[in-house]
């Protein structure tokens, strides 16, 4: 269950260089509070996002054994979350030390992989609430995403933000998927999930490409490819994919650019 603590800040200025109060937080930068739409989007749009964590346990690291389309296919999920067994949890605010950001031109597609991205077909906001629902599976190792979260992102759907890119098999049929939020050009990709080999990566890969035919965000350097794709931490399988590491006051420095774009999913709606 999770223990109900009035919101906290521990860490304010996010642009510094790790102080005293970073190095004792490490990536945690507030504690408690709620999970709303309003709130995803402001934490979203100052670096910061949120993901239950054992009670007592701070120092976990919730990305080291996660992938973007690994055995729990999210960013979030991780050894910190644990709302869905039965231990004690609380509401942890995060901003990385070390952000996984992956460059739309730096993606890195295999042989195997693109033969994937030709077997299957990909659609945007066709099944929304199946590929949440699908993300959120409690029989999934690490899940993160619980009532609170379900009812954030429906209304983020509903207002715009929140987006489902859906990998399908030639007769249609969902085989994985993503989500993710999006504010003018910052992109935080939140959950994949696969029911066949290679489904969430089509569905990253579809996304990457959907960002690059999208006017280039104003004050972003090109290296990022027009777009601030945000994969909160870099895991060797997300290397493996092209993600790297951004220090987390220059990732926090780049977000009023990416904000100030257009966004490049709307047209979808």
């Amino acid at each position: 269950m999770r223990v109900n603590l009035p919101h906290t800040v521990l860490v304010e200025d996010l642009l510094s260089e790790p102080d005293q109060k970073a190095r004792e937080y490490g990536d945690i930068v507030a504690v408690g509070g709620d999970v709303t739409a309003d709130s995803i989007l402001r934490a979203y749009s100052r670096g910061i996002f949120p993901m239950a964590m054992l009670v007592g346990e701070p120092d976990d690291d919730p990305g080291a054994d996660t992938t973007h389309d690994g055995s729990a296919d999210t960013t979030h999920d991780g050894s910190a979350d644990t709302t869905h067994d039965g231990s004690a949890s609380m509401l942890a605010w995060w901003s990385p030390l070390a952000r996984g950001v992956l460059p739309l031109g730096a993606l890195k597609v295999s042989r195997s992989l693109a033969k994937s991205c030709r077997r299957f077909h990909v659609t945007v906001d066709r099944n929304f609430e199946q590929v949440l629902r699908a993300c959120a599976d409690p029989n999934r190792d690490g899940v993160w995403i619980e009532d609170d979260f379900l009812a954030a992102y429906r209304e983020l759907h509903e207002r715009g933000y929140a987006h489902s890119v859906e990998s399908r098999t030639r007769s249609g049929a969902l085989v994985g998927g993503l989500i993710c939020v999006e504010q003018g050009g910052l992109v935080n990709g939140d959950s994949m999930f696969h029911w066949e080999s290679d489904a969430s990566k089509v569905a990253l890969v579809a996304l990457v490409r959907l960002l690059c035919a999208a006017p280039a965000a104003t004050g972003l350097p090109t290296w990022l490819g027009g777009r601030l794709l945000d994969v909160q931490w870099t895991t060797d399988h997300l290397s493996s994919l092209g993600a790297v590491d951004l220090p987390r006051g220059d990732y926090v420095g780049l977000l009023p650019a990416a904000l100030s774009a257009p966004p490049a999913l709307a047209e979808f709606r």
